[in-house]
């Protein structure tokens, strides 16, 4: 076996200086809301995240928007007669019942 010396070893990497660049928080936030909107199954969002004009995501809006009315149903049901809970007095009070009825009595 024999010893060899390497005395200049270059090797070139194709390097994306934007990819090295950090992001700032906007862009990732940006990022990550456009992605959710891209792989989420609620009706005509993905539409609207593909879009790349103001004029076609309006478009879509107003379109999914149209396309599903929301509709609001209320109603009010009463029970006559309406059962109350029971009450119960506990003799453990510190308060006594003759000193505290008497004032309710009058």
């Amino acid at each position: 076996m024999t010893k060899e010396t390497i005395d200049h070893l270059a090797t070139i990497f194709p390097i994306n200086r934007e990819a090295l660049k950090s992001k700032s928080k906007h862009q990732r936030s940006v990022s990550i809301l456009k992605e959710f909107s891209l792989n989420t199954s609620a009706h005509g969002i993905p539409s609207i995240a593909r879009s790349h004009t103001i004029q076609n995501r309006l478009f879509w809006i107003v379109s999914s928007y149209f396309q599903y009315p929301t509709q609001t149903s209320v109603s009010f049901v009463t029970e006559w007669p309406q059962a109350f809970p029971a009450v119960t007095i506990c003799n453990y009070s510190p308060i006594r019942y003759d000193r505290f009825i008497i004032p309710f009595l009058n």
